[in-house]
């Protein structure tokens, strides 16, 4: 049976099959995963990015133009997601601790706000082999 190519799951995701990006997920997650455990050292941020970095490509998916090789695209984003990760705890580590209490209330009250998950509501998430 012939795979789709990256290039043809990424017209299908353009055209609105966002299902298609499982696809791709399935193909590249682990992979992402090693990349930012490498760069980050840390598991759980590196799960999370792996996230982002789909999020992002879904967001961003009108950018492809599948001109160069479909993973060149992906790794930029991935970059650019550990990138604002980097700049994000940096500018939090260097609040006074009184500051980063307030941003960490403030981001609660944000999810809350949203609908965020509760713990218990979250226990069924994680990732695939932790289920």
């Amino acid at each position: 049976m012939n795979r789709p190519t990256d290039d043809v799951l990424m017209a299908r995701i353009q055209e609105g099959d966002i299902g298609q990006l499982g696809v791709l997920f399935e193909r590249y997650n682990a992979k992402l995963y090693s990349y930012f455990v490498r760069l980050t050292s840390d598991r759980v941020v590196s799960e999370d990015l792996v996230q982002e970095v789909f999020l992002r490509m879904l967001k961003y998916r009108h950018t492809y133009r599948g001109e160069g090789q479909f993973t060149g695209w992906m790794y930029q984003i991935a970059r650019n997601a550990c990138g604002d990760h980097r700049r994000k705890w940096k500018a939090q580590a260097e609040l006074p601790a009184d500051d980063l209490h307030s941003e960490q209330r403030a981001e609660r009250e944000r999810g809350a706000r949203r609908g965020a998950a509760t713990p218990a509501a979250a226990d069924g998430l994680g990732p695939p082999a932790a289920r």
